[in-house]
């Protein structure tokens, strides 16, 4: 064996790769290391073809779903909090497994024991819609990032990806005899002939402004409907043409409301549609309206027919009905959910009910309307984080009255404080840790220790409570005696800790605030382009800073109080630094592509965290002194509300708009990451390329990848492993 073959496996070298590319990899050092000098040179210049053929053919990767107990953690990651958000939901026809889509991806479940089976991800901007096909042989997805994707149901590998331009996809559906794929797709249908993935000629409205909410084929499969935002609309398939429309759905004003829900009895007879106020039921033949189904006022957003025709079951907002579809009699109403509801379906054998939205996903008996089972660890979207001055506890705000206190260490939820009965935008502690703030339409103040609510104090003054503009925020004071509030008006308000009214300070639509660490400035940015600094004793403007070139969505402060960064919002994607007490511009750092939503100093001060918003999805980690940007956190699917260092700094915490907590280990640089030797943010080919083309150099080297002072073929190994992953 060639010297430095024998170096290589001495030194373990190989132990992280598999056996097929050990083999590989030997055989080409071989080749390289043997022969005369002057071949050395032209295989070394050669090096970078192998290379780039081993990461095509063994490394590099299709979508794929894994079924590791790690669920899909991405790169960096230790821990995640939440299953993702709900919004769709689907049965096999077997009726063995139920899928949910997910802000994350698709959640599989036994559906008889409840127990999670798998999660299948790929969507980078997760999961909108899924269903089955008929015959149970596939599964159809559609995500947040414009594409239809095709999976075998069994082995989740990846079959076809359509691509549907326009956004968020609300429908998909297969046809009876399972050939064609409907999609809406703004005012038109999109189909797809499933064995050859050719587009068939889409099915319009007619109006551009008519958009599409719901699809069902009929069961014969020869006419399509779809719920529009005017009306319900059917076309016959053979030909495309619109053959009829569906007008009923007018609230008591006059004003037609959209069509969220549509759906095909299973004998074809008659067709369900739902809008905000009322349920039509039609007359397939003769197309007139044959019952009108309401409670209190209103319709259905979600709506199915069980398999046997007989019974109907509709969402809207919180309330679940089951209604009798032979006498329109109203059977029972399902009450559980504390959220939106997305999306409703029964068992293939018609004996449960499956409903779910935003954080949570229930189970109902169709009999007897009896509560089965709830599945957990589904979640709302995360605004907001906070961890405890000791670092045990982190609490989370986002979703309709989800306030949560989790354990940092384990990742168990310790509580939740209910009370709150709207959205909760905000939370923060108190400096010494015993009373948490949270903020929805009022400010609450909770006893940590009790968990019980101490104190309610109105976030407004003299107006009523607004959300026409700006932000909402919290932000406690160094030493607790001061608490800023922040409400989506033009104006910063300051309350003593006694949780009586200071002052108010006047920034049009502000939509971030910060206290400097020494308590005698609070910086205020606004979509006004600025930032402000006031002097908290007096209430006093001492400056405004001007350079940024649309709103300001993030303010800290550094640990020493000499810096304060701002993150720019819309079409400024920039952090900048600024001299805290002259105002002048210290440094801008480049690289997110969104809105810089957050922004978090490490304890020492040395390291910046930013996270980008739904455009971007990413935590980047800068060096202060030099602006270096030192690591890319990739895995959110959602925008990235919230970022928290935990108490030892070698954690970084997010919180995401796709409803998940995410805990990254900055202790080790993700392998991935340092595979990053071109520095722009991404491992791609063009790193394969810059470690080729200085392959053999030694000493200190961009190249280097592990750091061993020459590069070589573990560097192309390192780069080519984070492509697979990436």
């Amino acid at each position: 064996m060639p010297d430095i073959v024998q170096h290589h496996v001495s030194e373990g070298r190989f132990r992280a790769i598999s056996p097929q590319i050990h083999f590989i990899l030997i055989g080409i050092i071989f080749a390289i290391d043997t022969g005369s000098k002057e071949d050395y040179a032209m295989k070394t210049g050669h090096f970078w073809l192998l290379t780039l053929f081993i990461a095509a053919t063994c490394l590099l990767p299709d979508a794929f779903a894994q079924d590791s107990p790690q669920w899909h953690l991405p790169e960096g990651a230790w821990m995640r909090l939440g299953k993702g958000r709900v919004s769709g939901l689907a049965y096999s026809p077997d009726g063995n497994r139920l899928a949910v889509a997910s802000s994350i991806g698709i959640w599989f479940y036994d559906a008889h024991t409840y127990e999670e089976l798998a999660l299948l991800t790929g969507h980078p901007e997760g999961v909108t819609r899924i269903t089955f096909s008929p015959d149970g042989g596939l599964i159809a997805t559609g995500g947040g990032d414009e594409t239809v994707r095709l999976w075998d149901a069994e082995s989740h590998q990846l079959h076809a990806t359509f691509p549907v331009d326009g956004g968020y996809i609300s429908a998909i559906a297969f046809s009876p005899d399972g050939s064609t794929l409907a999609v809406d797709n703004w005012h038109q249908v999109i189909l797809w002939d499933v064995r050859s993935g050719q587009q068939k000629t889409p099915l319009t409205t007619g109006n551009e402004n008519n958009w599409i909410r719901s699809i069902s084929f009929s069961p014969d499969g020869k006419t399509l409907a779809a719920g529009s935002r005017q009306n319900v609309v059917i076309w016959e398939l053979a030909t495309g043409e619109q053959i009829a429309t569906l007008a009923f759905h007018e609230d008591n004003d006059g004003q037609v409301n959209t069509v969220w829900g549509v759906s095909y009895s299973p004998d074809g007879s008659t067709i369900a549609s739902g809008s905000n106020e009322k349920i039509v039921l039609w007359d397939v033949a003769t197309q007139q309206p044959r019952e009108t189904l309401s409670i209190d006022g209103e319709g259905a957003n979600t709506l199915a027919f069980s398999p046997d025709g007989s019974k109907l079951v509709s969402g809207r907002w919180r309330d679940l009905h089951l209604w009798d579809i032979a006498t329109g009699e109203h059977q029972a109403a399902l009450t559980a959910h504390l959220g939106y509801l997305r999306s409703v379906t029964f068992s293939p054998d018609g004996s449960t009910i499956a409903s779910g939205g935003g954080a949570e996903l229930h189970l109902w008996d169709t009999g007897s309307g009896a509560h089965k089972a709830i599945l957990s660890g589904h979640t709302s979207s995360i605004y907001q984080l906070a961890i405890s001055p000791d670092g045990s506890t982190l609490a989370s705000a986002g979703g309709r009255d989800e306030l949560s206190l989790w354990d940092t260490g384990s990742g168990a939820h310790k509580a939740s404080l209910i009370g709150h009965d709207w959205w909760v935008y905000c939370v923060a502690f108190s400096p010494d840790g015993n009373t948490l703030a949270s903020f929805s339409s009022d400010i609450y103040f909770w006893d940590v220790a009790t968990r019980h609510l101490k104190a309610i104090s109105k976030a407004w003054i003299g107006n009523s409570f607004s959300s026409s503009g700006g932000g909402y925020a919290l932000a406690y004071s160094p030493d607790g005696s001061l608490l800023a509030s922040l409400i989506g008006d033009s104006a910063v308000r300051l309350w003593y800790a006694g949780r009586t009214y200071k002052a108010t300070l006047r920034h049009s639509h502000a939509t971030t605030i910060a206290f400097s660490p020494n308590g005698r400035t609070l910086a205020s940015g606004g979509e006004d382009k600025t930032v402000r600094l006031w002097n908290v004793a007096t209430g006093e403007q001492q400056a405004e800073l001007t350079g940024h070139t649309d709103g300001i969505g993030a303010l800290v402060f550094s640990p020493d109080g000499s810096t304060l960064v701002s993150g720019g919002s819309w079409r400024d994607n920039t952090v900048r630094l600024w001299n805290a007490v002259t105002g002048e511009p210290k440094a801008t750092f480049v690289g997110h592509t969104g809105s810089v939503n957050s922004l978090v100093f490490s304890a020492d001060g040395r390291t910046l965290a930013s996270a980008g918003g739904w455009r971007d999805r990413t935590v980047r980690l800068w060096d202060v002194a030099t602006g270096e940007l030192k690591t890319v956190l990739r895995g959110h699917t959602g925008g990235i509300n919230s970022l928290v260092f935990s108490a030892d700094g070698r954690t970084l915490i997010s919180g995401s708009s796709d409803s998940t907590i995410l805990f990254w280990n900055l202790a080790l640089t993700p392998p991935a990451l340092a595979a990053d030797v071109n520095r722009d943010g991404i491992v791609t080919r063009a790193d394969m390329d810059f470690v080729a083309a200085r392959f053999g150099q030694t000493g200190s080297n961009e190249a280097d990848v592990n750091r061993d002072g020459v590069v070589n073929i573990l560097d192309v190994v390192l780069v080519a492993g984070a492509l697979r992953r990436h």
